[in-house]
């Protein structure tokens, strides 16, 4: 599991993942529309603190949206 500290509180994050399909949500980019897929996408993952709650979205190959 992979963490880091909290912006917020200074607390330890955890790295989360969000149930929605199979392997998380997806993040498109408009101009990778093809007439049936995009290919420029990137899966997201949310680090959330367990102190105060705070979330933050990363997204986990950025460069595959260019």
């Amino acid at each position: 599991m992979k963490e880091k500290d909290c912006e917020k509180c200074g607390k330890k994050m955890i790295e989360c993942y969000a149930d929605q399909g199979l392997k998380g949500i997806l993040v498109k980019n408009p101009q990778g529309e093809t007439l049936f897929k995009n290919k420029k996408h990137t899966r997201i993952n949310p680090y959330v603190c367990v102190n105060c709650g705070y979330v933050e979205w990363y997204g986990r190959n950025p460069k595959d949206l260019i």
